[in-house]
């Protein structure tokens, strides 16, 4: 069975804290501070990926805040490695605009940039991911791409 069927795409609570700090810090150098994410997590619009079976736990996580009055911007988005290329980060963006639809923001805006790059573990840009869902690529700087999205 494909994974994507497995997953189900919910609304991130606080109580999800700790098991973000964790999917954070397994992909990136710099240590999740779960304090920050359970405020992120109440604050701010989010979904979490989950199996649902619950033999992985959450497999990813996708935050965002209002940038403008009708911008909402995709503060950070994240799968799991081994969860990658199954349709979880497409269903928790897709998510997120819904969520953008429903109240009232015209566009979506990302900062996607290369992240430690002089360091041994870099991480990628997602700069596909985001065309494929439909964004537009506004800017490139070389280390940081800005996407947007109008949200109808």
């Amino acid at each position: 069975m494909h994974m994507k069927n497995l997953t189900e795409i919910r609304a991130g609570r606080s109580c999800d804290a700790a098991a973000v700090a964790v999917l954070w810090t397994g992909s990136n150098v710099i240590r999740a501070r779960e304090d920050e994410i359970r405020s992120s997590l109440n604050v701010f619009p989010s979904v979490v990926a989950q199996c649902v079976d619950d033999s992985f736990g959450l497999v990813g996580f996708a935050y965002s805040e209002q940038l403008a009055p009708e911008v909402l911007e995709v503060k950070n988005i994240m799968v799991a490695e081994q969860h990658r290329n199954r349709g979880i980060g497409s269903m928790m963006l897709q998510n997120l605009e819904m969520f953008a639809a429903n109240n009232y923001y015209r566009s979506i805006i990302v900062f996607n940039s290369d992240l430690y790059k002089s360091r041994e573990h870099s991480k990628l840009p997602a700069t596909s991911f985001y065309l494929r869902a439909g964004y537009n690529l506004v800017d490139d700087t070389g280390n940081t791409r800005t996407f947007v999205k109008p949200i109808s």
